[in-house]
């Protein structure tokens, strides 16, 4: 795209606040596509949206009337429009200069980096953060982050997300619908699906409590540990603890079949269905490529001699081989 290299940053900035503001005022599968597909239609796109830009964001607070002065120009007569641009552009870097200034003196409250991370199926994306941290986002995940002077907070709306938490003066907070996590440094993995959170925290200590009681703590864990909550409740599980997902593999040992299906559809859109009840129960180890529904469903009917069906939507349905 030949034209859009040449646009100045600015006026990207410009555009990226008009769909940063829309998914924000208005967070609908549309707005979300729409802001998703213009980071990902060029690379200066991704590089304004995923660089945590200070300025950018401020643009959003400082141009509140972005959207219907865009209307406005639209509908203005294209001698007139040119001279009117000029003005409002001018206006506008003068307010992100100076919104960019004041960031540097503003107190605790001001916003240093508050954005919204999207991933879709299939794809696992990283982040780094301001504060030194990093996150790294699972298949179908959304994440809100907000970072101040004396205030680091992630909310993780749905999905499964790690964090890397840089050692800082303030603690790091971490919520779901049902949980809220603090850590000062660590590495914490955290999923949120509807009334359920699970936590595999890897490295460090970490405070966990239910959003009922923010303000009471209800468990302490050291790593590595597996916590859940539902109901209100906080519990520890006995479980193993799997840290390969970041990494793009799934990884099985003496697993179900029925679970190593359902892991597996989070992150393709051709599904693996299983036709006969009877092979849920096998019992599946080993490491495999997350995204590459035709590679394990070959594998799966190699090791347990079963068949592979496709249906009309283009699935893949495993069978067992009748019995001759």
């Amino acid at each position: 795209m030949p034209l859009e290299r040449l646009k100045p940053t600015w006026l990207l900035r410009r555009k990226a606040s008009a769909l940063l503001a829309r998914a924000e005022r208005d967070p609908s599968p549309a707005n979300l596509q729409a802001l998703d597909g213009w980071r990902k239609k060029n690379a200066r796109h991704s590089t304004l949206l995923n660089s945590g830009d200070a300025v950018l964001r401020q643009s959003l607070h400082l141009s509140p009337s972005i959207l219907t002065e865009e209307r406005s120009r639209a509908q203005a007569s294209h001698e007139r429009a040119r001279p009117r641009f000029a003005l409002a552009a001018s206006i506008a870097l003068c307010l992100i200069c100076a919104g960019a200034l004041y960031l540097v003196r503003g107190g605790p409250n001001q916003p240093i980096e508050a954005v919204l991370l999207t991933t879709s199926v299939g794809e696992i994306r990283q982040v780094h953060l301001s504060d030194g941290s990093n996150v790294t986002l699972d298949t179908g995940t959304s994440v809100r982050v907000d970072i101040r002077r004396n205030h680091r907070q992630a909310v993780v709306d749905h999905g499964r997300a790690r964090f890397a938490i840089a050692s800082s003066g303030a603690p790091f907070t971490i919520r779901t619908a049902t949980a809220a996590v603090r850590l000062k440094g660590g590495v914490i993995d955290v999923s949120s699906g509807g009334a359920d959170t699970d936590i595999v925290l890897i490295a460090g200590k970490a405070q966990i409590g239910t959003e009922a009681k923010d303000n009471r703590h209800d468990l302490v864990i050291d790593a590595p540990a597996s916590v859940s909550t539902n109901g209100g409740a906080v519990r520890a599980l006995p479980r193993q603890i799997s840290a390969d997902w970041p990494s793009g593999r799934l990884s099985f040992a003496n697993t179900r079949l029925a679970d190593v299906v359902a892991t597996a559809n989070r992150y393709t859109k051709v599904q693996i269905g299983i036709g006969d009840p009877s092979i849920s129960d096998l019992r599946v180890t080993g490491v495999f490529k997350a995204g590459d529904a035709e590679g394990l469903s070959k594998s799966l009917a190699a090791a347990f001699r079963l068949r592979i069906e496709k249906d009309g939507r283009g699935d893949l349905i495993l069978r067992s081989e009748p019995q001759r």
